[in-house]
């Protein structure tokens, strides 16, 4: 693991991996946060949060009935979804953000997914 870009809020690191094994746990908690490197003409490389998802860690009660309807109504059922940012007063410790790169091998539930570039700033999963 190393570190590719230092702020004043987070830290940027690449696992030097080619597949990452996600728990529930670890998408979920605030232990890790991922990012994605997006490149911009104006300021360079710039580094946006994004949380993994996927209907199993949110339809744990039905996941069979969920995962149907995901599928009949052709919906994703593994997913990135771009977070947020604020500015705060408070003092925080610095975060560890992990860089997921286009072509890295994710695992979730057992399931394995590649991350790629979809348009403009949003990045998804596949199954590979």
């Amino acid at each position: 693991m190393k570190n590719i870009a230092s702020f004043a809020a987070y830290n940027v690191f690449d696992l030097d991996s080619s597949e990452i094994v996600l728990s529930k746990e670890m998408v979920e908690g605030n232990t890790f946060r991922f990012c994605v490197a997006v490149k911009s003409v104006r300021f360079g490389t710039q580094y946006r949060e994004v949380s993994p998802g996927c209907i199993a860690y949110y339809c744990a009660d039905d996941f069979e009935g969920a995962t149907a309807r995901a599928i009949e109504n052709n919906h994703e059922l593994y997913w990135l979804n771009n977070c947020g940012a604020s500015i705060t007063s408070h003092k925080r410790a610095k975060e560890m953000w992990v860089l997921l790169n286009p072509g890295q091998v994710v695992i979730m539930n057992g399931v394995k997914l590649e991350v790629f570039h979809k348009r403009a700033e949003f990045y998804g999963l596949r199954a590979v």
